[in-house]
């Protein structure tokens, strides 16, 4: 597979959710209403509001270090700066612990047991299909 096309394809998802994220920064109220009704429904738009500031103040962060982004993510962010300033991103980094990686250090050495798999439901009349769809 030819890199740029990898690029770019693997971008595709990454692009709608900040596309999304720019959406919810920038023009709320304007968004269609399957995209914001049930947001609205459980009073879930503040959540929805910090989780595209975090995705935005982390490519803030990329370009504040002089790191590369990709030109889509770069027009996206360069778009929502222009309506929003940059000190959101400074305040929302600020928030933010100073690193988002937990100290693995202190599991070295512990044996951690593997997840467990939720039990299936056993309703009478549901066959296993019906039932893997109600987890």
């Amino acid at each position: 597979m030819e890199k740029s096309h990898f690029r770019w394809t693997s971008f595709w998802g990454a692009g709608q959710l900040l596309t999304f994220c720019h959406e919810v920064l920038t023009d709320f109220r304007r968004m269609k209403e399957y995209e914001r009704g049930t947001i609205d429904a459980y009073g879930k738009r503040d959540l929805f509001r910090r989780f595209a500031l975090d995705n935005f103040a982390a490519i803030h962060r990329l370009l504040s270090e002089a790191r590369r982004v990709v030109r889509p993510v770069r027009e996206l962010y360069d778009s929502v700066s222009r309506e929003t300033g940059t000190e959101i991103f400074d305040h929302r980094l600020r928030e933010l612990p100073q690193t988002a990686v937990p100290g693995y250090s202190k599991w070295v050495g512990e044996v951690r047991k593997p997840p467990v798999r939720p039990k299936l439901l056993n309703i009478p009349g549901l066959n296993r299909q019906k039932s893997l769809a109600l987890l």
